[in-house]
């Protein structure tokens, strides 16, 4: 099936460009859509009528507000730009408050919003997607334990949501990719980033990536957790993560920060010429 394509802004992201920038970018070279964290919806306001075709997620955690002032947000959204929102839900925090959240977003927003379950490499975020008939993001599924989870995290979706509701074009899997012309290039330009990012990471979204050693750049690429290197590089990593999933609709990259802004930019144009092509 064609693959979808995008990137996700976590809260831990820096933005190594402005937001419109990004947004005017990814659109002129056919990104499908580009998640960011509800805690920046001014933004989101200013960028929304600057896209032709791109949706915009908005991702939220249950910690941003009781269901109706995030649902007021989405819907001034959807206004803005009717039937080019998305909604994600962070599946870390309290199983009871996420529920209500959920339950009441389905009730409050428009059927034309979609609704996804963000979920790490824990069963409970398929579990919730599948039981609530909702899209599921595995934000981890480059990391060890996000990839090993995988093929279960698709059979509990299944198993919760029924084999006639279980679309694989609802499911998008994220992970970090900076690519250049060489993989020397590519090398150069993170070194100054990736440290903070993995310390920064490690510290607040408590995903165990690697105990810094000497060369990170290698740690990471060698754990396959990130594409740091060419085009046949991001390539490989979907093609790995299709056969340990056994397929899905959408990849996201992941926004890292890693690298200066006329990189970030020429890494978002190799990957839509080289690589979204050989999926779509």
């Amino acid at each position: 099936m064609a693959l979808k394509f995008g990137v996700l802004h976590s809260s831990v992201s820096p933005l190594a460009l402005s937001l419109l920038e990004h947004v005017r970018h990814l659109d002129a070279h056919g990104y499908d859509c580009l998640w960011v964290p509800l805690i920046h919806s001014d933004l989101l306001f200013d960028i929304s009528t600057e896209t032709h075709h791109l949706k915009l997620g908005v991702s939220c955690h249950v910690d941003d507000g009781d269901a109706a002032s995030i649902a007021e947000t989405i819907i001034r959204l959807h206004h803005k730009i009717p039937n080019r929102i998305y909604v994600g839900i962070d599946a870390l925090g309290d199983r009871k408050r996420i529920t209500t959240v959920i339950e009441k977003l389905q009730v409050i927003l428009p059927s034309t919003i979609p609704i996804s379950i963000q979920s790490q490499a824990s069963p409970a975020g398929a579990q919730l997607a599948g039981t609530y008939g909702l899209g599921l993001i595995s934000i981890a599924a480059t990391t060890p334990g996000g990839f090993n989870a995988l093929s279960p995290s698709w059979d509990i979706y299944q198993r919760n949501c029924g084999d006639l509701n279980a679309d694989r074009q609802r499911w998008a899997l994220a992970g970090p990719v900076h690519i250049a012309e060489t993989k020397k290039a590519a090398y150069q330009q993170v070194e100054q980033g990736l440290t903070h990012w993995i310390e920064h990471v490690q510290a607040t979204e408590k995903i165990d990536l690697i105990h810094l050693p000497s060369d990170p750049v290698k740690s990471l690429i060698a754990n396959d957790l990130a594409v740091i290197g060419t085009p046949r590089d991001a390539i490989r990593q979907i093609k790995r993560l299709r056969k340990a999933s056994g397929g899905f609709g959408c990849f996201l990259q992941t926004n890292h920060g890693w690298t200066d802004k006329q990189s970030t930019l020429r890494s978002d144009e190799l990957f839509a010429q080289r690589v979204m092509p050989v999926f779509q």
